[in-house]
């Protein structure tokens, strides 16, 4: 039937996009959630495109045959595809339909927001001074290390052969250390070895904290002693220190501009939604009546 079928579509489509899971693969708090969800999304579904705004609107084949390919390329084989969904009920025809459904109700609240009056300089100038909090950076530097791993079990890589080379190639580092990501490259039993030891921006709070002690006790350049954590012996380098600080109103405003748009855009779509679904339910309210009269 139509109705179990949709059930099924969107039970497939929310055991997948919240859990990454088929629906009969879900625990039981899982799929009451997912079921909760489902029965919300026909419902706000039919409300949608019952609404006078659905008849201006509409969705392209080649949008769909796009958004059924990115489905099916979450698995290996096509065929594996077709075999998830008639195993809960959906045939092909219909999943074509309940997703082309699903992209309309999407242009239909696309369209209902359209209208939404841009962000003020002044709307986001107020958001960022009312949240400033939320634009404070904390001390970050780049780094680069060298790994040299101590396993026991492995005669090259004992603890004193594992010190002997790190020292060695401190030694090295000490009288050129503008060679340090060809050591690094050389030496370092890290994968970060291939980016000659580069481990990008780091801040506080990310690594074992002998290192991050090292790094951060670090001037610009500098290079440390010969660290140990849990990993092995290491030497890390200071590339660049970007201080502690709050990020600058006009290194955030096009990311704030676009937030506080898609924001309203949101706002309006949900007081929208309400509308209509009030409407729904009052419908069906009278209705229930007039049937009970």
């Amino acid at each position: 039937m139509p109705e179990q079928q949709d059930l099924a579509f969107q039970l497939f489509k929310v055991a997948q996009e919240k859990y990454g899971e088929a629906i009969d693969k879900l625990e039981k708090p899982q799929y009451d959630d997912a079921l909760r969800i489902a029965q919300r999304k026909i419902r706000i579904e039919e409300a949608v495109l019952s609404s006078s705004a659905a008849a201006k609107v509409s969705v392209p084949a080649n949008q769909i045959d796009e958004a059924l390919e990115q489905i099916r390329g979450r698995y290996e084989e096509e065929s594996d595809f077709y075999t998830d969904i008639q195993r809960v009920g959906i045939d092909e025809s219909f999943f074509y339909q309940a997703l082309s459904r699903e992209l309309h109700v999407e242009a239909i609240l696309d369209f209902i927001s359209s209208d939404c009056d841009g962000v003020t300089e002044t709307e986001i100038s107020l958001y960022y001074y009312m949240n400033v909090a939320k634009f404070h950076m904390p001390e970050v530097r780049t780094a680069r290390h060298i790994l040299v791993t101590i396993n026991e079990d492995n005669v090259e890589n004992s603890r004193a052969n594992s010190l002997k080379k790190i020292n060695q190639i401190a030694s090295r580092l000490g009288k050129k250390p503008d060679r340090f990501a060809e050591q690094a490259l050389k030496h370092s039993e890290c994968p970060t070895s291939l980016q000659g030891g580069l481990m990008g921006k780091v801040k506080p709070g990310v690594l074992y904290p002998e290192i991050e002690q090292a790094l951060f006790a670090l001037k610009v350049g500098e290079l440390s002693e010969v660290v140990e954590s849990p990993l092995g012996f290491h030497i890390v380098l200071c590339e660049e220190i970007q201080e502690e600080g709050t990020v600058p109103l006009q290194d955030v405003y096009p990311r704030l501009e676009e937030f506080l748009q898609n924001r309203k855009r949101k706002q309006r779509q949900r007081q929208w939604l309400e509308s209509i679904l009030t409407s729904s339910n009052d419908s069906h309210y009278e209705n229930g009546e007039a049937a009970n009269g």
